[in-house]
């Protein structure tokens, strides 16, 4: 992301929070309503909010990523569920270390994180997660053989991502 777009979307996070604060506490949270213009993976999308793009990281999620089997799968099934689609996204004003904001996409009411991990195309993010309900639909789908896991020995994203690291440059 090149610099005045962290700045943009720095800046539309903390004003969300001000004007929450304001407001109410209720509203402290970087709820927001806006169409998903494009889906990277099955676990982050760009949504445009005003006229702001506003890049998501879905919260409590890992998908696999792109070259990693089910990979291409996750995102497949992400942009058939969301694309060109007025989705509400719910957080708290927190961003990741690639300035995206996380939080919950919902459509029709909806939780589309959880429906990734129900259907079996993205884990539970143990390390960051913090509603506990995916466990339970994670463990279903695994029973059931839904998604990736199909595969007798799925890789989790965040194994993958650390066995093929880029090689850093000088």
């Amino acid at each position: 992301m090149d610099i005045p777009n962290k700045i943009i979307s720095l800046s539309i996070t903390f004003l969300l929070y001000c004007f929450g604060s304001l407001l109410s506490p209720s509203v402290a949270h970087a709820d927001f309503t806006g169409k998903v213009l494009s889906v990277t993976d099955g676990d982050t999308l760009t949504v445009k909010y005003k006229k702001l793009k506003i890049k998501v990281r879905l919260q409590n999620i890992d998908a696999p990523e792109h070259g990693q089997p089910y990979g291409d799968a996750a995102h497949h099934l992400l942009k058939a569920l969301v694309w060109h689609k007025q989705v509400n996204i719910r957080g708290e004003e927190k961003m990741d270390q690639y300035n995206r904001v996380l939080g919950v996409v919902e459509l029709e009411g909806n939780n589309i994180n959880a429906m990734m991990v129900e259907m079996g195309w993205a884990w539970v993010y143990e390390t960051y997660n913090s509603d506990h309900t995916f466990n339970a639909l994670q463990t279903k789908a695994r029973n059931q053989r839904r998604g990736l896991w199909q595969d007798s020995s799925p890789v989790a994203p965040w194994i993958w991502r650390k066995d093929h690291k880029k090689p850093t440059r000088y």
